[in-house]
């Protein structure tokens, strides 16, 4: 911004970025400077929309998604944010007709996940069901499925063993366990020294943001998710959470 601060791009990635940083006010105030500099982009609607939703800002959310939508129908980035800010508003039905839109464009596990997640909060419990069958069957075909997948649909579901599973997993389904965060901290009582497992110490998980970038980019393969796991306390005593993690894919 410092070489071009005309550039539309640059202001909805940093508005982007500081809505991860909690300057909600800086953050809104990029992104519609970056809607007003392009505003027939259906990306820069996309990422305004992702910065919205990232802040918690639902309705703001769903109208930069139908935005983009008005300016390139079946914008899978467009479609997508729109499900989950629509999700956040509770008007479930809505949000489905839109993530189920996204499914007939492209079966990721990345949107199937979400889709489920809108299912099981519809109540839709055997749709959810279903598409968490759908990707262990094709995790066990050796297809790569992001731990994120079937963990938005156990947070729909609730199933809060489930969810400590999937996050001792790895952020792969396949790989070492999750550590976080990354500084030694003792052991609770009861838990043999040992063990590096830390599902245990789970107490929530709660989805943050989720595509930063364009769906078809490199950035997306790189960085598709964003968690934040909330640790209980170690004190017998106290169980509280500790701190807040954001746990990113490798």
């Amino acid at each position: 911004m410092a070489i071009n601060p005309r550039s539309s791009l640059a202001q909805a990635y940093y508005g982007l970025f500081l809505a991860t940083e909690r300057r909600a006010e800086e953050a809104v105030t990029h992104t519609r400077r970056a809607c007003d500099l392009d505003p027939l982009s259906s990306l820069v609607h996309g990422l305004a929309s992702s910065t919205n939703y990232t802040l918690g800002r639902y309705d703001a959310a769903e109208r930069a998604a139908r935005q983009a939508l008005e300016r390139q129908p079946d914008y899978m980035l467009g479609l997508w944010l729109r499900g989950l800010a629509l999700c956040g508003l509770g008007r479930n039905e809505e949000a489905i007709e839109s993530l189920e839109r996204v499914a007939t464009l492209s079966r990721a596990p990345i949107f199937m996940g979400v889709l489920g997640l809108g299912y099981a909060r519809a109540g839709r419990i055997d749709d959810a069901t279903r598409l968490l069958r759908e990707m262990e069957d094709r995790g066990s075909r050796g297809e790569f499925v992001p731990a994120f997948a079937p963990l938005a649909i156990h947070v729909g579901l609730g199933d809060l063993p489930a969810m400590r599973r999937t996050l001792a997993a790895g952020p792969g389904g396949r790989h070492a366990p999750v550590h976080a965060p990354r500084h030694r901290r003792p052991v609770p009582r009861g838990v043999p020294r040992r063990s590096r497992d830390r599902s245990h110490a789970v107490r929530s998980v709660r989805l943050v943001t989720l595509m930063p970038t364009d769906p078809g980019s490199r950035a997306r393969r790189r960085r598709p998710w964003m968690l934040v796991v909330t640790w209980k306390s170690h004190s017998a005593a106290r169980q509280k959470p500790r701190r807040c993690n954001t746990i990113h894919p490798s």
